[in-house]
């Protein structure tokens, strides 16, 4: 199973408040089918799916903004799996060693823009 997958599949079982960002429009086959299982596997209601290209900076900025003005917007928790898209993924590999870290690195810019403006409203867990 994807790294990415089982990692949200673990959150869904705590009943923690999901929301996957996917690259693919929610729409797609794939981001709904990934969010229909999480659903139908696990009791947790609180999974949600927002499309966001994590490809050029733009879209990141406007899931961030839209986050930070929403009217609840506590933060316990960034979980980045696209870092280690290969972990898992029954997919073969079909690309070269510079496109692999041209992507590489692309994840990793995303993964800097997503937590940069986010860092403020990230909650320590209460114990």
């Amino acid at each position: 199973m994807p790294l990415g997958l089982t990692l949200l599949q673990e959150l869904a079982r705590r009943e923690a408040h999901i929301i996957a960002l996917s690259p693919e429009p929610i729409s797609s086959p794939r981001a709904n089918t990934i969010i229909e299982h999480l659903l139908s596997t696990t009791s947790d209601e609180n999974i949600f799916a927002e499309h966001c290209d994590l490809s050029p900076p733009a879209p990141i900025r406007e899931f961030c903004s839209r986050f930070l003005t929403a009217e609840e917007n506590r933060l316990g928790g960034i979980v980045f799996a696209h870092g280690c898209l290969h972990v898992g993924s029954p997919l073969p590999k079909k690309s070269t060693p510079i496109e692999d870290e041209m992507e590489r690195q692309t994840r990793f810019l995303a993964t800097f823009l997503i937590t940069t403006p986010l860092l403020p409203i990230l909650v320590a867990p209460v114990l």
